[in-house]
């Protein structure tokens, strides 16, 4: 957890959160071209009219982003956009959340800039893996299942928890998938991103 003072109402205000939520924040507030204080001033305004914690609202604030990320995303998929010259891989890196892109075989082809950061891997060791190989995920999560769907153009987001145990810490996150692009000889690849990040101390692997 990280603390940061933040004034707003003409008060300074000690708030507690995890660092992957600051850096969204910070993200959220820089893509609507106003400070930090701002936003969390328009978030206060908002929990006290439904009498939730500021943390929580703000917490669901970095969700509501990402998962507004996943619909336009997605959107951009079906509306062709890779196909009309933008290769995926720009827009994966384009997008502030970390995230890859991964083959109809779950094998990692590419992973973005903030992927790297969050889990403290260089690409090279991410790349040529298999999703699963690198992340635990919900029991329920059938992977080949999601593909096929894909392939039949089904174009949904899927959304789920995922782990993955670095350096003695379990990161846990909430992690999306949406199509990405099928290319000349019909192979598939789709994106998969990660919000909702939290870091807890102390684990092992299993």
């Amino acid at each position: 957890m990280r603390h940061r003072i933040i004034q707003y109402q003409g008060r300074r205000h000690s708030l507690k959160l995890e660092p992957a939520v600051w850096s969204e924040l910070d993200q959220i507030a820089a893509l609507s071209g106003r400070r930090l204080n701002r936003l969390v001033a328009a978030v206060a305004e908002e929990a006290a009219k439904e009498g939730v914690s500021l943390t929580a609202a703000l917490r669901r604030r970095c969700l509501e982003h990402a998962q507004s990320q996943a619909v336009s995303l997605a959107s951009a998929m079906r509306d062709g956009l890779a196909g009309r010259g933008v290769p995926l891989g720009l827009i994966a890196e384009a997008c502030p959340s970390p995230c890859a892109i991964v083959a109809q075989d779950h094998r990692v082809i590419s992973v973005n800039a903030a992927l790297e950061q969050w889990l403290g891997l260089e690409s090279k060791s991410m790349v040529g893996k298999r999703l699963d190989d690198l992340f635990a995920f919900e029991q329920t999560v059938n992977l080949d299942s999601i593909a096929a769907r894909f392939r039949d153009g089904i174009a949904t987001i899927h959304h789920f928890q995922a782990a993955i145990v670095r350096q003695g810490r379990m990161i846990a996150a909430r992690a999306s998938i949406c199509p990405g692009a099928t290319d000349e000889a019909a192979r598939l690849s789709y994106l998969i991103f990660f919000s909702e990040r939290t870091a807890t101390s102390g684990c092992e692997p299993t």
